[in-house]
Parts: structure tokens; C-alpha cells; sequence
């Protein structure tokens, strides 16, 4: 059926693919600000707005940025430019643009923006260096009466879907807990497991040795060595404050 000149009318004036969009007559309720100009153009951004944003992006990539390997951190390895290779010349201009980022740009007034909004995070989980060794720990509590008792750190393989989402950040913190460059943490770390593990004020932890258990996760399509290797790498003596403190913190705790 044929159309009419009226409806072809209606189809240019209603959006149609063969006629323009209809305009809204009655404009008054539509912010002027949001309006063009009549020639595609639109209001233009502020440049404090573009400069604060190109900033941001700096900022939080200069901080993305994975910092360099520990030799170069603590100064056993300079960075030296390797041109003998494609290879070489890779990982050159990677570690150096870490070196740099680490040193000069890190330690700028920059930190101060990204440490003061949350924005410090580096996201290197899967960069430059994946992790290739699985690794979980557990404790050996010994009591006031000579008892000893073994404690199970959470460990992700052992949980169920839920339970992995609530122990989570304990995995991730055993990731520090149990590395030789963190021992500032171990004391801690091994009297917040006293903690866990006491019930009775007349027989309360006195010793805590921390183990941590690691097996080379192999290449793949290679064997896969199902054994893991076993370490006590502390060993934590319990004092009588501390002790005590435990006591009165296990009261306080059923008083209220």
C-alpha cells in the first residue's frame, strides 16, 4: 500500500532511518547547558577538569608500575643496558623504566596524593614475575601443662566456594607472615595464634613454632613433584605479660 505525503510526513518528523529526528518543540524543561548549539557542538569541559584528570592517570600509573626486583632494590645489581640481544634489550628498557619508576617517581610529591586517596596499589599479580610455588603454614602450639597442639592455618585448597571467600585476606596476609623479608611480623603473628588457640587461664600457650610448607609448581606439561617441603622458620617463647595479658583479655571478653 502506498503512503501518503502526510505519513511520510510523520516518518521524517519521528526518527526514522530515512527522515531526521523530530525535534522537541517544547524545550523549556531541558537544561540550556545540555543543549548544542545548533552547529554538533557541546559545552566544553573545564581545563582544570582535563588537567586533574590527566594527572590522576599519572599518578596511579606511576604507582601501577611493579617496583624492581629485590637485587635492585637493595643495590646487589645495577642497572646496565644490555644490547647483545632482542632479548637483553627488553629487559633492559623493563627494569630500567621500573628502576626509574621506583626511585625518582615513587619518591616524588606524587605519593603523597596516591597514598592520602587509596590509589597506592600496584597491580602485579600476574606481572613481571607469577608466582610458581604454592605455599601454606601451620603451627605447633606447646602449653603451660607440656600439651602440644597443631594448628592449620586457613589454606584456600582445604575450603569450600563460601569459606574461600571469608579467608581469603588470611591467605593473602600469610603471604608476608611467613617471608624472611617480613619478620617484623612473625612475633605477632605467632601471638595471634596463641591467642586463637587458648581456652583454659590455668593452662595457656607458652610456645609457638611457625611452619610453612612449599612445593615448585612445575612448567607445564612437566612432572608435577606431589611432596612438599617443610621448614620451621620460627620460634616464639611466650613471656609471662603477654601470657597474663591473654588471660585478662579472655575475661574482659566473657564480662561483657
Amino acid at each position: 500500500m502506498k503512503k501518503s505525503s502526510r505519513s511520510l510526513e510523520l516518518d521524517s518528523d519521528n526518527g526514522h532511518p530515512n527522515g531526521a529526528v523530530q525535534k522537541n518543540e517544547d524545550s523549556s524543561e531541558i537544561p540550556s547547558e545540555l543543549l548544542n548549539d545548533g552547529n554538533g557542538t557541546f559545552p566544553k569541559v573545564k581545563i582544570w577538569v582535563k588537567l586533574f584528570v590527566i594527572f590522576h592517570v599519572i599518578a596511579i600509573t606511576i604507582w601501577a608500575i611493579p617496583n624492581p626486583p629485590s637485587d635492585y632494590l637493595d643495590g646487589k645489581t645495577k642497572w646496565i643496558f644490555d644490547y647483545h640481544s632482542a632479548q637483553g634489550i627488553a629487559k633492559s628498557i623493563n627494569f630500567g623504566i621500573r628502576d626509574f619508576d621506583f626511585w625518582q617517581l615513587k619518591s616524588s610529591p606524587i605519593k603523597y596524593y596516591d597514598l592520602a586517596t587509596g590509589f597506592w596499589q600496584y597491580w602485579d599479580m600476574f606481572a613481571p614475575n607469577p608466582a610458581n610455588v604454592d605455599i601454606y603454614g601451620s603451627a605447633l602450639i606447646t602449653y603451660k601443662n607440656g600439651q602440644v597442639k597443631y594448628y592449620q592455618y586457613p589454606r584456600m585448597y582445604d575450603l569450600g566456594i563460601i569459606m574461600k571467600y571469608e579467608k581469603e585476606r588470611f591467605r593473602k596476609y600469610y603471604e608476608r607472615a611467613h617471608d624472611d623479608a617480613y619478620q617484623y611480623v612473625w612475633p605477632q603473628f605467632a601471638q595471634h595464634i596463641a591467642q586463637l588457640n587458648y581456652s583454659d587461664p590455668n593452662n595457656p600457650p607458652v610456645e609457638v613454632k611457625l611452619y610453612r610448607y612449599w612445593q615448585d609448581v612445575a612448567d607445564a606439561y612437566k612432572y608435577q613433584n606431589p611432596n612438599y617441603q617443610k621448614h620451621m622458620y620460627f620460634d616464639y617463647k611466650l613471656n609471662s605479660e603477654e601470657t597474663q595479658r591473654m588471660i585478662n583479655d579472655s575475661r574482659s571478653m566473657f564480662n561483657n
